[in-house]
């Protein structure tokens, strides 16, 4: 429901920012065992906030989007790398995490 909101915003920016809040707290339930909230809705959403990100005219807000995402990136690979249990629930293989340092 929150996705369909946020795709129905007219600005794309709106939109990448809200995609990126919804994502956060998609992940947010889904490292509490929320079993509602799976790994192909975090891989679908983010691949897909990803891909509508290249669409965004230069801007510093569409710059500190971008940083957000990665940031929030940044946070599944740290999870994966110090929480095995965690990490065999954070395998999303259409995850894009290569190039986030």
């Amino acid at each position: 429901m929150s996705v369909q909101i946020a795709t129905q915003c007219l600005e794309p920016i709106v939109q990448q920012q809200l995609f990126v809040l919804i994502i956060n707290t998609l992940l947010y339930y889904y490292e509490d065992n929320c079993l509602e909230v799976t790994e192909d809705m975090l891989v679908e959403l983010i691949s897909r906030t990803k891909d509508n990100a290249v669409q965004l005219d230069v801007s510093a807000e569409a710059d500190a989007l971008e940083k957000h995402l990665a940031m929030t990136l940044q946070h599944i690979k740290r999870t994966k790398d110090k929480r095995p249990g965690l990490a065999e629930r954070l395998q999303l293989s259409g995850l894009p995490l290569r190039g986030i340092t």
